[in-house]
């Protein structure tokens, strides 16, 4: 019986040298989007499921796929590789928070003879998914992987020389990770050379409120007035000879009036 091949090394550590994985992990069919709006990751590896477990002697459960480890830990490294080309920082990062749209497509290694132009074998596709959102939790990438309310995935064969089955397909085993909000809005937090002078802590594309615009500030009634709030008290008519002095319903929101 021959035994399996063992598992690739997990991703470097701080100061070891390596390409990065974003640069091997390359596809003609991959389409380029906006950062701000869609943060779109590759990653180059095999990719592994989760879920799929093994009885132990001891009576404990392991997770049968030994390349579970090394897949997590290539998709958490090339994660953050993206966000540090993007600018980010581990220190100063904030976790992704409201509803998220994961789109994925897996590369699979093509067997010598498949059974069809799309892997219809194991691993399944749920489990992969599975593991690659459990490697973005772990790498802070969101707060937590129940904030996607709608998941997109596909599997095909990696290409290898061949044309694309479906988009996103990578020219060896991998995946293309996409995320973004429901409402497409600006998903990426301000990077720390966004930080400091005028909008502070804006989102990238988000538009300043009203009430922060130079020239404009609400008012108690509702719509907005241009240049600075006049304090001069309202005049009154001059009376006319004759006339008989009338009561003035008070407004008690008016203390101008209130006070004469």
């Amino acid at each position: 019986m021959v035994s399996p091949s063992p598992p690739p090394p997990a991703p470097p550590t701080a100061g070891q040298t390596q390409v990065p994985l974003w640069s091997r992990a390359t596809g003609t069919s991959v389409r380029d989007t906006d950062p701000d709006v869609e943060l779109c990751i590759r990653v180059a590896g095999r990719p592994a499921p989760q879920g799929s477990k093994n009885p132990l002697p001891n009576g404990r459960m392991k997770e049968s796929s030994a390349w579970l480890r090394p897949w997590r830990d290539a998709v958490g490294w090339a994660a953050w590789e993206r966000l540090r080309e993007l600018g980010h920082t581990p220190a100063t990062w904030v976790p992704l928070t409201g509803a998220l749209v994961l789109e994925a497509t897996f590369s699979l290694q093509r067997p010598a003879r498949p059974k069809a132009a799309r892997p219809i074998v194991p691993p399944d596709l749920s489990k992969l998914l599975r593991a690659t959102e459990d490697a973005l939790t772990d790498a802070r990438v969101w707060k937590d992987d129940a904030l996607v309310v709608t998941a997109i995935v596909h599997k095909a064969y990696a290409c290898e020389g061949r044309s694309p089955v479906i988009a996103d397909t990578l020219d060896l085993p991998g995946a293309v990770i996409r995320i973004r909000r429901v409402d497409r809005q600006a998903l990426l937090p301000p990077t720390p050379a966004q930080l400091p002078g005028p909008g502070a802590g804006q989102r990238p594309g988000e538009a300043l409120p009203n009430h922060a615009r130079a020239g404009h500030a609400p008012t108690r009634e509702g719509p907005r007035m241009t240049g600075a709030p006049s304090h001069a008290p309202p005049t009154r008519p001059a009376p006319q000879p004759g006339a008989q002095p009338q009561h003035q319903q008070l407004d008690p929101l008016d203390r101008t009036t209130a006070r004469s």
